[in-house]
């Protein structure tokens, strides 16, 4: 192994031999720091498909408040980003083993844990594999805001909507366990709604439409044919 001073200006070529560092100084072991304006104080290039910088650390198994354990550490003091890739493929990937999240966002200030931005496609997409879980799963825990809120900006008789549910395979769109409540104008297309067949409920329904009511009620129409008296007796079913 060759041992030599490092070349500023120039390119240095290490070989066959790779270089280490070992240091039991703080706050870190090695500062590289560029003063010019708008270039990258150290960059990393890897060919024939090997990663420009890699990271690895042995910290500790929950991100919050555990950022110096991190396998890889950005930060920023003004308004940029801490951490930014590029790429014609993927921008930044994240993948965990175990029930760990691949990518996990978090902000404690005000501003969204995570955001998407698209202009050609989804701004956030997501997909499961697991016949029990979501695509998408939204949880509030301050016992008061939304879990999933969806916003359009869509006129009156556009396409566009806030909230879409869209089964191909002939399921459910939309399944609601508990209460719904709609502040605005309801419209179905084909009637109202659908229910067994009191007579034959495993191979008949009948649809029904809306009746507006202060009373509880259904409400079945027919012709019937009335006596001399014009009365008539309508035999319901049981």
């Amino acid at each position: 192994m060759t041992v030599g001073n490092l070349q500023y200006g120039t390119g240095n070529n290490s070989g066959n031999d790779s270089t280490m560092l070992v240091s039991t100084a703080t706050p870190h072991s090695l500062r590289v720091e560029n003063t010019s304006f708008g270039n990258p104080a150290l960059v990393g290039r890897g060919n024939n498909q090997g990663h420009g910088v890699a990271g690895y650390s042995n910290g500790c198994s929950f991100p919050e408040g555990c950022f110096n354990g991190a396998g890889v550490y950005g930060e920023n003091t003004g308004t940029g980003y801490g951490v930014r890739g590029w790429s014609p493929g993927v921008g930044v990937g994240g993948y965990a083993g175990g029930a760990s999240a691949g990518v996990d966002g978090g902000n404690w200030s005000g501003g969204d844990g995570v955001d998407g931005f698209s202009t050609q496609r989804n701004g956030v997409q997501g997909v499961s594999r697991s016949p029990v879980a979501s695509g998408v799963y939204g949880e509030n825990m301050s016992g008061d805001g939304f879990g999933v809120a969806g916003r359009s900006n869509a006129g009156r008789g556009a396409n566009g909507a806030a909230v879409l549910g869209d089964n191909t395979a002939g399921g459910f769109a939309g399944v609601f366990n508990g209460t719904v409540r709609i502040n605005g104008t309801l419209s179905k297309a084909g009637g109202g709604f659908r229910i067994d067949h009191p007579m034959e409920p495993s191979s008949r329904y009948l649809n029904h439409s809306f009746v507006e009511s202060p009373d509880m009620l259904n409400v079945y129409n027919g012709n019937v044919t009335t006596d001399l008296d014009g009365n008539a007796v309508v035999e319901l079913p049981r």
